[in-house]
């Protein structure tokens, strides 16, 4: 783990005195204007689905997934100035997810169906420069009831650029089981990078690229791997007499492959697409995406 937080200190270093250098002296303005908060509702449905595999010795087991997910999720967050420089977020979501798994067993094909509620809690603390870039370190714990929890570091890192934000990310996690017997642990490191582009006042467009690697330490040689990416669509209407522009919605695709190494079977691989609905109502004073995601969020 030392080594992905110097790597991270490297990054965020790096961006630090690319952002004095490419946008000129620390601005006047606050970290957060003033303490605001938000709620937030989700939708998302999606499909997994892949080759065959077959266990050894041959002919035991064939699975062949294709999962249909869909879950939805409520939520909230506050973010509040810690002085000039530096500001504090919390927040906490839950919802549930319903999802769908289509395999052959032994030349028969199955359905299972499985829904689960997941909750999840967290807070940064970061320095922000609304003309230059960000720097974010905080902590998350993410639950799905019965199956299992995961406690993950958090990091992230930003530079702004004329009407661009670039920002990139590291998080590490480390998550258990609470219903296996055996109980299984698993590590797990993510790395990802976005590009947010203000097309206009209340118009935004956001794409995406992450990497993602899990290991199973009582399991020998079992990993994964992912690589996804996607695309988002950021909007704000107007609201009510007075032309408030409290709410954002959100819409974003998805997709992605994760490649499976586990003892006894040929590298199983499942591909996935997703599609991302969302609607969030901020209790702010911000006239743009740019001063909403710059000077309040």
């Amino acid at each position: 783990m030392q080594r992905f937080t110097t790597t991270l200190c490297a990054i965020a270093l790096t961006l630090s005195v690319a952002g004095q250098s490419a946008l000129g002296a620390e601005t006047d303005r606050p970290a957060v204007k003033e303490f605001n908060y938000r709620t937030s509702f989700t939708y998302s449905f999606g499909s997994k689905y892949g080759g065959s595999t077959e266990s050894v010795p041959p002919g035991e087991t064939v699975l062949i997934p294709d999962i249909s997910v869909h879950a939805w999720s409520f939520g909230g967050g506050v973010t509040v100035p810690l002085g000039n420089s530096f500001g504090g977020h919390a927040f906490l979501i839950g919802g549930k997810a319903y999802s769908q798994l289509e395999y052959t067993e032994l030349g028969a094909n199955q359905i299972a169906n499985f829904d689960f509620g997941k909750v999840e809690v967290g807070s940064t603390a970061f320095w922000r420069d609304p003309d230059r870039g960000f720097l974010e370190l905080g902590y998350s714990y993410f639950n799905i009831l019965d199956v299992s929890h995961r406690h993950s570091l958090l990091s992230a890192a930003g530079l702004y650029v004329n009407s661009i934000d670039f920002t990139i990310g590291f998080q590490y996690g480390s998550d258990s089981t609470t219903s296996a017997d055996p109980r299984r642990e698993r590590n797990l490191y993510a790395l990802y990078g976005a590009a947010t582009w203000y097309f206009s006042n209340h118009v935004a467009v956001r794409a995406g690229l992450g990497w993602e690697k899990s290991s199973t330490p009582s399991i020998s040689e079992a990993e994964s791997e992912s690589i996804d990416g996607g695309a988002e669509i950021l909007w704000q209407p107007t609201l009510g007499p007075q032309r408030h522009r409290y709410l954002t919605l959100n819409l974003a695709l998805g997709g992605g492959r994760t490649e499976y190494q586990i003892p006894g079977f040929p590298d199983p691989s499942l591909n996935f697409v997703e599609v991302f609905v969302g609607l969030t109502f901020d209790h702010t004073d911000a006239d743009s995406l740019l001063e909403l995601f710059r000077e309040y969020r």
